[in-house]
């Protein structure tokens, strides 16, 4: 059984980008930390209110 570590280290990371594009975000959205990590300004909660809200 692979370790914790081995785990991370063997998963294939999507950039963020992609994955906010298919969530409907634009890049003026998030504020990126590179290209696998981002924060996502509390203006898009006023974006999104109409969505119902995900488990």
């Amino acid at each position: 059984m692979p370790s914790d570590l081995g785990i991370a280290q063997a998963a294939e990371l999507t950039p963020t980008l992609e994955i906010a594009g298919s969530l409907g975000l634009n890049p003026d959205d998030l504020e990126l930390y590179g290209k696998y990590k981002a924060k996502v300004h509390l203006d898009v909660l006023q974006k999104f209110a109409g969505r119902p809200q995900g488990k």
